[in-house]
């Protein structure tokens, strides 16, 4: 229907604009709102016009259900009600509106699971916005400035931390459309975003960006060697060694393009050892903080999104750290923000939404579960030391498995889900039919 493909287009934009921050970049912020949030908030009332008027009696559409969308949900009340007993309501009420927006925004996912397409067309507008950073990148730089350069890279007013990760994601969905392409002539296309990708992460020298990166390629690497049959999965040795080697010529061709950035990244990672040698120090000592604020506050927290503020007293006797902490800071780490926002009920809540995503994931047929669980797993690593709980990419990563219907794209089942349907089904074909 009409309003259906209206609610796909403005979730479209969201998803293209959230890659970078489309609406902050040019300068339109309203309050608490943005571009993004008006885009969202008009897709719901939209999808509700669809649900209302979509059959010939009112109100006589199915509602979109899902368990996760329920459990956060749930969440999300809570955040609401932390209002009655937040130490400062001004956040907690700040807080709450953003997670109600990220409420609706994972809602519409589930909404959009029935229109067909709807799930390519989210992967593509997230691609394009995410190459739209890369390519722009790459340009203000160069090719050659790229491996001179002597900082660290970042872009579009973000940090590098959150530059990489927003990279990160980009990888394991160009493979996937290259996997389900319906045009093999331009399949190859998806797969040109890996090689920038990758380096401009590298570059952006986010240790914890790194390590997700090493759990994604763990994910790939795994899916590529294993077979799976009736009977179980298996290691394939020629699929193994053929990984080994292209691991290798992959390493071998990035050293000579590399080489005077490595003993940098090194360097960086020595510093774990050291603390006080980089901020590393200011974030144990913050999660210190907040680990005692959590055991104060341990079963409703101290109000939503009020564990930035609620660590500031931990700190007044270091005039530098309590300056650099400022009004109000960052965790770096979306458990503990959750963990002293909402307690111990909020925190399970949280898990228990996790949880189900993945056993979700699990669910579906073998490229659309690489896809997902490189997703959660890059989006999981890297909340250990960012502040990603009111990220839309967080969500939209974690959520993804939602958009994503069974019926067109059925659950595992024994040996034949080794083949799935074709992404886009144009041809006409019988679902669960393999391509050939």
């Amino acid at each position: 229907m009409f309003l259906r493909k209206i609610v796909l287009a403005l979730v479209a934009l969201i998803v293209f604009g959230m890659a970078w921050q489309l609406g902050y970049r040019a300068g339109i912020r309203i309050g608490g709102l943005g571009l993004l949030a008006i885009a969202g908030f008009l897709a719901f009332l939209f999808a509700f016009a669809y649900l209302l008027f979509s059959r010939r009696e009112v109100g006589r559409a199915p509602i979109p259900m899902d368990a996760s969308v329920l459990l956060f949900g749930a969440f999300v009340a809570v955040n609401l009600a932390s209002v009655g007993w937040a130490d400062r309501p001004d956040l907690a009420i700040s807080s709450s509106i953003t997670y109600f927006q990220l409420l609706v925004f994972v809602w519409l996912l589930a909404f959009l699971r029935a229109e067909k397409n709807a799930f390519s067309i989210l992967l593509h507008a997230y691609l394009a916005g995410i190459s739209v950073i890369a390519v722009t990148t790459l340009l203000e730089f160069g090719l050659y400035g790229l491996a001179e350069v002597q900082r660290r890279i970042d872009g579009f007013g973000m940090t590098s931390n959150r530059f990489s990760y927003k990279l990160l994601l980009g990888i394991p969905v160009s493979i996937y459309l290259f996997q389900r392409s319906a045009l093999p002539r331009f399949r190859w296309l998806y797969l040109s975003y890996v090689p920038l990708g990758l380096v401009l992460a590298i570059l952006a020298g986010s240790r914890t960006g790194l390590v997700a990166l090493a759990a994604m390629l763990a994910i790939f690497a795994w899916f590529f060697v294993t077979v799976e049959k009736a009977n179980g999965t298996r290691i394939s040795a020629t699929r193994a060694l053929v990984a080994v080697g292209t691991l290798g010529a992959v390493v071998v061709s990035l050293i000579p393009f590399l080489a005077d950035q490595i003993p940098r990244h090194i360097d960086r990672f020595l510093t774990l050892a050291d603390p006080m040698a980089s901020n590393v120090g200011n974030r144990l000592d913050m999660w210190i903080a907040a680990v005692e604020v959590y055991l104060n506050n341990i079963l409703l927290g101290i109000g939503s999104g009020g564990g930035g503020a609620a660590i500031l007293p931990y700190f007044e006797g270091d005039v530098y750290l309590f300056t650099f902490l400022d009004q109000v800071v960052s965790l770096h780490n979306v458990y503990l923000a959750v963990a002293t926002g909402t307690g111990t009920v909020g925190l399970l809540l949280f898990l228990a939404v996790i949880v189900t995503l993945i056993l979700r994931a699990l669910s579906f047929a073998r490229e659309e579960r690489m896809l997902f669980l490189s997703l959660t797993g890059a989006s999981l690593v890297m909340a250990l030391t960012l502040g990603l709980e009111q990220s839309r990419d967080f969500f939209f990563a974690l959520f993804l498995p939602v958009a994503l219907s069974v019926a067109r794209y059925p659950a595992r089942s024994g040996a034949e889900t080794r083949e799935g349907p074709p992404l886009v089904q144009l041809r006409g074909q019988p679902h669960g039919v393999p391509r050939h």
